[in-house]
């Protein structure tokens, strides 16, 4: 029998383990209806856009608050392509979900009691779908909950079957006390109706707190490596890894031996201030050390500023780089409710490798850029030439593309 389970989600209950089944015709046809009496379910949803589905739960809830699929609200995080996951629910206790086309899958919103056996039935999906996107392997519930929208409910919610009919003196009593209530909450109602709908793409970006560092950040990446000491005693810089990290370079500098009589005392009292040491043997030593920058504005382009923008600009200093590509843009992920309103937010990889000299080139190029990753390698045995030099940078960047 199918298991299903029922977690607390503020003041309602989201619902994992539904049956579903597909269906034929119109959302709100009388046959959703006898489709649940027939499999005895007390509580149903339909979901689905490209293709329909039914989801029947037969368990009753335990506590009396409205219920939501958790199933559906996965499904709307990714309105196009097939999509799964595997969530851990507690320590008994492992969901799988899945999509297609933004519609739950029948074999997907089923509950298991081991990692095993949750493992076993996501490499059965991923035969029977080969374009599959795992988006979550055993993550914590809770980072699920994180990527509901407020709006995504209104979709998922489950229906009663069985309703009550109510007398209609009864009846009348009740809407005349709503009128009522309604009179005297009237300007609370005005004033909330008046509020700006929220973005669900924008909210998303919010909380990832992405910022992009542009010029002011490559500068100073930049001019620390212009002081980058190349010797050290009897040590050679090897190589200079770099990672942004909110408003500062997080650097790894590894150095090697050029004597056998070097040693990590020698290198330690050379240390420019700040520098600390992260790894040591008898051949190499790993330094690390970290540079603050000033963060930008929260900022997005659109596809037509990137193409007839930023790739002009790439097109015009390409010459001055071994490589310099422009990647296909892909969406944020992972991704959150799809909604016609609303323009979904790409994220697109620039990647530049040369010369350091030549990344000075990138000082004038949008300020909406976030520069995430550089490495510096020394090769005092190469001859100079345009896209050649003694140091040698490999830069990554990333746009993001409002379209």
């Amino acid at each position: 029998m199918q298991m299903e389970y029922v977690s607390v989600f503020g003041e309602k209950q989201l619902v994992f383990g539904l049956r579903w089944l597909s269906m034929v015709g119109e959302k709100s046809s009388p046959q959703t209806k006898q489709l649940a009496k027939k499999e005895k379910a007390n509580h149903w949803v339909v979901a689905g856009t490209t293709f329909t589905a039914i989801g029947l739960k037969k368990k009753r809830a335990a506590i009396k608050k409205e219920l939501y699929s958790a199933a559906v609200c996965y499904a709307l995080l990714y309105p196009k392509g097939v999509h799964a996951a595997i969530y851990k629910i507690n320590e008994t206790h492992y969901w799988l979900v899945g999509c297609q086309e933004g519609t739950p899958m029948s074999r997907a919103d089923v509950l298991f009691n081991s990692p095993d056996e949750v493992s076993a039935a996501l490499d059965l999906l991923k035969q029977q779908y080969l374009e599959l996107h795992v988006s979550a392997f055993f993550e914590e519930l809770t980072s699920f909950f994180t990527l509901i929208a407020t709006r995504s409910l209104q979709k998922a919610e489950l229906y009663t079957l069985k309703r009550r009919l109510w007398p209609s003196a009864f009846l009348l009593s009740l809407c005349i006390a709503l009128i009522v209530w309604w009179q005297l909450d009237l300007n609370q109602a005005e004033a909330a109706s008046s509020e700006p709908e929220i973005d669900p793409y924008l909210s998303y970006w919010e909380t990832q707190q992405i910022q992009p560092n542009g010029s002011d950040a490559l500068r100073q990446l930049i001019s620390f490596w212009e002081h980058l000491p190349l010797q050290l005693a009897d040590w050679q810089l090897q190589d200079s890894s770099c990672e942004a990290q909110y408003n500062l370079w997080r650097c790894k500098h590894r150095y090697a031996t050029t004597t056998d009589t070097a040693t990590a005392l020698d290198l330690e009292a050379l240390l420019p201030e700040g520098w600390v040491i992260h790894e040591t043997n008898m051949q190499q030593v790993v330094l690390q050390s970290q540079n603050a920058y000033e963060i930008g504005q929260g900022q997005w382009r659109t596809a037509d500023e990137v193409r007839l923008g930023l790739l002009s600009q790439l097109q015009h200093i390409r010459p001055a780089f071994q490589s310099l590509r422009l990647v296909e843009p892909t969406l944020l992920v992972p991704a959150v409710a799809s909604h016609a309103k609303y323009a979904p937010i790409f994220s697109q990889t620039l990647h530049f490798e040369g010369p350091v000299r030549s990344l000075g080139l990138l000082f004038d190029m949008d300020n909406a850029l976030h520069w995430y990753r550089a490495t510096l390698t020394y090769r005092p045995q190469v001859m100079p030439s345009l896209k050649n030099s003694a140091l040698q940078a490999n830069l990554q960047g990333m746009v993001y593309v409002r379209h």
